[in-house]
């Protein structure tokens, strides 16, 4: 709705399409609006308008999980392992302590899954590519660095270039907000640091994202000479791409949340790369339109 008010004061500005852009404001804008406001609680209007953006970026982009976990058997004794995979000694109870996971959640579903579902096609199908024992392996890592660790922690470090947690820019300094959008557009980045499973898999789809900005800023460069900014529809969608990325620099701070929220950008990225051909297309034809209209006249 924000990218909308600032299209339609742009096109009324360029005195363009006036009648279109009255009836946009009042399907796009007042009719959501007015539907919205009449089906929501009254709590979630007031928490919506009495938000501050400053105060999203100051929340805490960790994600922890605490588990109980058996710690190494005293020795004289036998049986247990850590992950608390299997249980029991000869010689007493193993003991149960509480690791705290930073991140790594992936990690701990695919374990804990294995464990409860032995049978299912998903667990055979890790089986058959070893990727089991993978997991196993990776989760006796952390457990056991857990274990050594002063406060039972795991997965602190923050400092890899594909850190779970990011900083978010502030909307009093522009500036801060480049690289949180360089983050958002192109991370997670792939074979950089050590940032677990699930972020080293999402990395892979980065280079595809890379390719699909190369596409669109071609597309804008191969038909430089189309008056593409007088078109409504890709200045809409111009504006929104800005707001959504700026928007997105100043409140992610989580690369997980921003890595799916990134798929927003996907469908306005398309549409501009088609549209603009479209609009290319257009103008040929009508131009060719005008050769054959001449010729006949002469």
């Amino acid at each position: 709705m924000v990218a909308l008010i600032i299209a339609a004061i742009v096109l009324l500005a360029l005195r363009t399409y006036r009648r279109q852009v009255f009836r946009l404001i009042a399907i796009g804008l007042m009719a959501p609006l007015i539907l919205f406001a009449g089906t929501t609680s009254q709590y979630a209007l007031d928490y919506m308008f009495s938000g501050d953006i400053t105060e999203t970026g100051l929340r805490s982009g960790d994600s922890i999980t605490q588990i109980y976990v058996e710690s190494p058997v005293p020795s004289g004794t036998s049986g247990g392992t850590s992950g608390g995979t299997s249980g029991g000694t000869s010689g007493g109870t193993p003991e149960k302590e509480l690791i705290t996971f930073h991140g790594d959640y992936t990690l701990i579903a695919l374990h804990f899954y294995l464990i409860d579902n032995p049978n299912s096609w998903f667990s055979k199908t890790l089986g058959v590519f070893g990727l089991d024992a993978k997991i196993q392996s990776l989760w006796d890592e952390k457990v056991s660095a857990g274990l050594i660790s002063e406060d039972n922690k795991v997965g602190k470090d923050t400092s890899s270039f594909n850190g779970h947690i990011l900083k978010p820019g502030k909307i009093d300094n522009p500036i801060s907000m480049i690289w949180p959008a360089f983050v958002f557009l192109a991370g997670p980045f792939p074979f950089i640091g050590n940032p677990g499973i699930a972020v080293g898999i999402s990395s892979l789809e980065s280079p595809l994202w890379w390719m699909l900005y190369a596409l669109v800023i071609f597309q804008f460069y191969r038909f430089r000479k189309v008056k593409f900014l007088r078109d409504p529809a890709i200045i809409f969608t111009l504006i929104f791409l800005a707001g959504e990325i700026a928007f997105s620099s100043l409140v992610e701070v989580n690369l997980g949340t921003s890595f799916r929220h990134r798929s927003i950008l996907l469908i306005p990225l398309v549409f501009l790369y088609l549209r603009i051909a479209q609009r290319a297309s257009e103008i040929a034809g009508s131009g060719s339109d005008s050769s054959v209209g001449r010729a006949k006249e002469l």
